[in-house]
């Protein structure tokens, strides 16, 4: 759960505790040469995640591919699953990053309001 940007919504908003724990038991398995292997710069990761609503994964698990993720809520905030999007990495300059992720923030936040109302 730390290689990729739907994953790594998943553990960034879990409990601090849960995350302390997750960091102090994994294998820093380095799936590629973009993969995070350590504690240190995944905490680095994990709190630039929450500061920021988005996760991003350039190559980190599968060569070539770019995937954007952001975190969906239940009525209750809590965190129940992720929408993500992957690009190959060599088209990403085709598209205006910051464009897809002002729309992956807000269809996740209109998934989590959708799910509210229920």
């Amino acid at each position: 759960l730390f290689a990729c940007a739907s994953a790594k919504i998943l553990v960034a908003y879990q409990s601090d505790e849960f995350i302390e724990n997750y960091l102090n038991e994994i294998d820093f398995e380095q799936i590629s040469e973009n993969t995070i292997t350590n504690k240190e710069d995944l905490l680095e990761e994990i709190n630039k995640i929450r500061e920021q609503g988005y996760a991003i994964s350039n190559s980190e698990r599968v060569k070539g591919t770019f995937s954007i993720s952001t975190p969906i809520f239940n009525p209750f905030s809590k965190l129940i699953a992720s929408l993500a999007i992957s690009i190959p990495s060599a088209r990403i300059d085709d598209y205006q990053t910051d464009e897809i992720v002002e729309l992956m923030i807000n269809g996740a936040k209109e998934i989590t309001e959708k799910l509210s109302r229920k």
